[in-house]
């Protein structure tokens, strides 16, 4: 699938846009998982940044780059973190990535 290059120089496949609005229409809340970033700062700017270049409802949490680290190793404490940062039970997340 083609990939668009982001301003944060993250390469994105065909659709994310699409799919991020998705959710957003049906109210579903989306978490960023940054772990490229060095700073919570600079996840949170990525994340300014996304919401603005694809013309999307802010998101609901954005992970630190340490926590976002721990959730890709497969660290279940992680993933429940990231449910209780926005109210939802651990059996409620579906986690989508980009990566393969």
């Amino acid at each position: 699938a083609a990939k668009a290059v982001s301003p944060t120089g993250w390469r994105f496949r065909s659709g994310a846009r699409e799919l991020c609005q998705y959710l957003d229409v049906r109210g579903i809340r989306r978490i960023l998982l940054d772990d490229s970033s060095a700073t919570v700062e600079e996840a949170a700017d990525r994340a300014a940044e996304l919401t603005r270049q694809f013309q999307l409802e802010a998101w609901c949490h954005v992970l630190s780059p340490a926590d976002a680290a721990k959730l890709y190793a497969g660290d279940p404490a992680a993933l429940e973190a990231a449910g209780d940062a926005v109210g939802l039970p651990l059996s409620s997340i579906l986690l989508l990535s980009a990566e393969p």
